[in-house]
């Protein structure tokens, strides 16, 4: 009976809505008729749209391009040359901002995204049966020669080498793609027990329309209550036809070290799973029901450490997700509902657990004004092992509302609400957190921007620990202005000021103040030029004890042309004064140049690719803790090819 109320909510707000038909922002891809002619994407946009862009790849490519829209009478288009298509058949979705934010379409991306097959190539033939090949190479390093020190120490090492190599060989007939990829690192300084030579990545691919396969090195992205995240090593299967999908997979739950579970998962490691969906009304509403199982053990893992809370960990997991975007995109919904029979520590003898999460999210977009709420609630006992941790016995509701006078206004009211422990187990620390904010954005001129805000926050803990902690139970109180200013590609100012109270309500009564200001900005003249300081001010103090504490710093960061596109000088430096009380004034400087030798033009000229600089550099560290200045030099060279 409680599985069904949970879900209630969840289907019923998706339910009342999905019957609703109106005129949508559209984007269109269209062949080219002729080869050597480009892909033409159209956008039929909204009003008040700012900028589009398209981003796109070939079929089993990794990385993304883009290309932004431009505006024509009727709507945006964009034109993707044809050599720069590299494939037979492409991806793609589209970004465009209005006066509601970022949308994305189709509805789900980047996780979701649209396809486009393409004309074969002139003398290809018919069955499309034409190979291509291609072995992509890259190289990397970066080394360094330490060549004077003012602090001698005896059996210091003076020479750093690190880098990495990456290498691939991918293979296209037809719509048929495959690709094995590579990476290669090294690190001349390797820590205790690690070796000079490590596996970075290495994956394979085999792509087919609407079907993809892979093994090795890959990221996983099904749902917030189940799996999502890189340094994953298996194998999986997907296929996405817009409409149908269909996804399985088994995989490390760690990130494993050398060859170990490149192509199935190691034992005691292993996480195996699988997701379906199906999309509606052109994609505009998406179903997933997603399960995984497994189990997991933190040792085995190579960036893991030795946290205490890191346990042996069994258990399965399945959920529900639904989306839909209505009304002319103006409405969006979310949800979705998990359960989880779970053992969040396979060495006590408590066993496995059932529990549930489940969380219902919408939006209303208008050109003037957008609306969001969202509301969350985690079981104690709830767990995955598609994520490191999860926080559990949890409840939390956020809201806000943004209000676009005209382009020159404009207000934003958010607020959020969050219980650990809501139930108030005495065996367990209660948290309760409460934040809301209001701040406002006023552009009277182009580039100038003005904005202020404020806030407020309450929190309440009860720490089992110890109940005196200092600020656990407390309220503060904030308020900020300052401006934004770009004046023309040249330059930018940017001025903030923060003030802040905060005041304890518990055991601890502690009050305090606190004020921060921030001046930064950037000044450019290409090929002569680039100054960028940023100077801040910061004071607190505790009004029981009187005590002021004062922190002010300033930053450089400089590049000077001394040769155009054969030597530059880089300089970053920084000083800082810290004022506390009974430790006096503490003062430190550190100034860091680098004469610049580009090597670039050469490896252009030679290869057409590459890039290449070698420098010399100085240090310079001045601190109080230190008896006294340090000084160094040192060659360094950075390559890539």
């Amino acid at each position: 009976m409680q599985t069904r109320f949970m879900l209630f909510p969840l289907l019923a707000a998706l339910a009342c809505t999905v019957s609703a038909e109106a005129q949508v922002p559209q984007l269109s891809a269209i062949a080219p008729a002729k080869p050597g002619e480009p892909v033409r994407f159209t956008f039929q946009a909204p009003p008040g749209v700012l900028w589009a862009m398209v981003f796109y790849r070939a079929v089993g490519e990794d990385e993304f391009r883009s290309l932004p829209l431009r505006a024509e009478t009727g709507g945006m288009v964009a034109n993707l040359p044809a050599d720069e298509i590299g494939g037979r058949s492409i991806q793609y979705y589209l970004a465009f901002r209005g006066a509601e934010g970022v949308t994305y379409l189709p509805q789900g991306a980047p996780g979701i995204m649209a396809n486009l097959e393409l004309a074969a190539a002139p003398g290809q033939a018919a069955d499309g049966t034409r190979t291509k090949h291609k072995v992509p190479f890259h190289v990397e390093a970066s080394l360094e020669q330490l060549v004077y020190r003012s602090q001698k120490v005896d059996n210091e090492r003076t020479f750093f080498s690190g880098g990495q190599v990456s290498l691939g060989y991918e293979v296209e007939s037809g719509e048929h793609r495959m690709s094995l990829n590579t990476r290669v690192a090294y690190q001349g300084q390797p820590m205790a027990g690690q070796s000079h030579w490590s596996v970075g990545e290495l994956r394979g691919l085999y792509a087919y329309r609407d079907h993809r396969a892979q093994i090795g090195d890959m990221s996983l992205q099904e749902s917030e209550f189940t799996v999502g995240g890189a340094g994953r090593r298996g194998m999986d299967y997907l296929y996405d036809d817009q409409v149908f999908y269909a996804h399985v997979f088994a995989v490390n739950t760690q990130q494993l070290g050398g060859f170990k579970g490149l192509a199935w998962p190691a034992r005691g490691t292993e996480l195996f799973g699988g997701a379906v969906g199906y999309a509606w009304m052109d994609g505009r509403v998406r179903s997933k029901l997603v399960l995984l199982t497994g189990r997991d053990d933190p040792s085995q893992g190579i960036n893991v450490g030795s946290a205490s809370f890191m346990t042996r960990r069994e258990g399965s997991t399945v959920a529900l997700t639904m989306e839909a975007a209505l009304l002319s995109y103006r409405l969006s919904l979310n949800g979705e509902y998990a359960r989880s029979s779970y053992d969040r520590d396979l060495d006590d003898p408590a066993g496995k657990v059932q529990d549930q999460a489940w969380r219902l999210g919408g939006a209303w977009s208008e050109k003037s004004y957008s609306a969001r709420a969202s509301y969350r609630q985690i079981g104690r006992d709830f767990g995955t092992l598609g994520y490191p941790m999860m926080e559990g016995d949890r409840r939390s509701a956020d809201g806000g509302f943004s209000l676009t006078l005209d382009p020159a206004w404009s207000l934003n009211v958010s607020a959020t609400s969050e219980r650990n422990n809501p139930n108030a187990d005495p065996l367990e620390t209660r948290a309760q957190n409460d934040v809301q904010t209001l701040d406002g954005h006023w552009t009277p001129a182009t580039g100038f921007t003005l904005k202020a805000g404020v806030s407020n926050a309450a929190q309440k803990a009860g720490s089992l620990a110890d109940p005196l902690i200092p600020f656990a139970n407390s309220k503060r109180s904030g308020a900020f202005t300052g401006f934004d200013w770009a004046m023309g590609a040249k330059g930018a100012l940017a001025f903030s000021v923060q003030l802040d109270r905060i005041e304890g309500t518990g055991a601890s009564t502690t009050t305090g103040r606190s004020t921060t200001m921030i001046l930064g900005g950037s000044f450019q003249q290409p090929d002569v030029i680039r100054v960028a300081p940023t100077l801040s001010y910061s004071k607190s103090a505790e009004d029981g004890t009187g005590q002021d504490y004062s922190v002010a710093s300033l930053f450089v960061n400089a590049d000077v042309t001394l040769v155009k596109k054969m030597l530059n000088l880089a300089l970053n430096g920084g000083y800082n004064r810290m004022d506390t009380p009974g430790a006096g004034v503490m003062t430190s400087t550190n100034v860091d140049a680098a004469l610049q030798y580009y090597l670039t033009p050469y490896l252009e000229r030679q290869f057409h690719r590459g890039q290449a600089v070698l420098a010399l550099r100085f240090r310079y560290t001045k601190s109080q803790s230190l008896p006294e200045a340090e000084r160094r030099a040192s060659l360094t060279l950075n390559f890539s090819f």
